[in-house]
């Protein structure tokens, strides 16, 4: 039974598809069959990882799971990890013609699916892709970053999971953790901004957090590599993005394996 990993937020721009991809490469590099899915219609995730930047202009992908997932055809990439693109027509998902029960209905399906661990890169709002994303789901991570309008949105997804919970619309054993991305070390006020918005929910946020470098996210986007393989990274930089799993505690710290 594949493990399935839902990622995203309500708002856009916090980084979410680095954090799939890279908890795709990340869980791959251990040894783990992977299959990347990404439901959100810019297809960024896809075009990462498999190194096609036009791949999103091509219907199937990721659709297929609605539309005849007896028929899917995952494209293989050099890494190792299967991927079920994204592309520009992917929203009309959410244009009425599934439900909620359609998305339950293929639950299993998604968990018996050949794989150790499939990772759902999300659309940045709460229609059918993410409602589906949610059924499917054996963990949520959200990602959020220090500033006070993605933390307002973080504390409507919340509520938004919490509801969920108590409704018991989620896989039995629902696990969810918030990661906080893209923080800036390089001042006190910028460090104290992230110290503040750890205070929303602290018990649900992850230890880690994943430090801000533009550069080295281009690079690793450029060379379509993990982030912790550009060069001259720093070593607490690469480790926090290639221990995320660890983190999470969806798989066993390398140590104990």
């Amino acid at each position: 039974m594949a493990t399935v990993i839902a990622v995203g937020n309500f708002k856009g721009g916090v980084g979410k598809t680095t954090v799939s991809t890279n908890l795709a490469f990340a869980l791959q590099e251990r040894g783990y069959k992977v299959l990347l899915v990404d439901l959100d219609s810019q297809g960024h995730a896809g075009q990462y990882v498999t190194g096609d930047e036009t791949i999103s202009n091509g219907s199937g992908g990721s659709e297929k799971l609605f539309d005849a997932p007896e028929d899917l055809q995952p494209t293989k990439t050099e890494w190792g990890i299967d991927v079920l693109h994204a592309h520009r027509q992917l929203g009309r998902l959410d244009e009425g013609e599934y439900t909620g029960d359609d998305a339950r209905n293929l639950r299993s399906y998604i968990s018996s699916l050949p794989y150790d661990y499939v990772v759902i890169d999300t659309p940045p709002n709460m229609a059918f892709r993410m409602i589906a994303a949610l059924m499917w789901a054996d963990y949520y991570l959200l990602v959020t970053k220090p500033d006070a309008l993605t933390m307002d949105s973080t504390k409507q997804m919340l509520m938004v999971l919490a509801g969920w919970i108590k409704n018991k619309w989620v896989k039995p054993g629902f696990r969810f953790g918030i990661v906080m991305n893209m923080v800036d070390r390089s001042s006190a006020a910028l460090k104290q901004e992230a110290y503040e918005a750890r205070t929303t929910a602290p018990q649900y946020f992850l230890r880690t957090e994943l430090t801000y470098r533009r550069d080295a996210f281009n690079r690793a986007y450029q060379n379509k590599s993990p982030i912790w393989k550009v060069p001259r990274i720093p070593k607490d930089v690469a480790l926090a993005w290639r221990e995320l799993p660890e983190v999470m505690g969806v798989v066993p710290t390398e140590g104990a394996k």
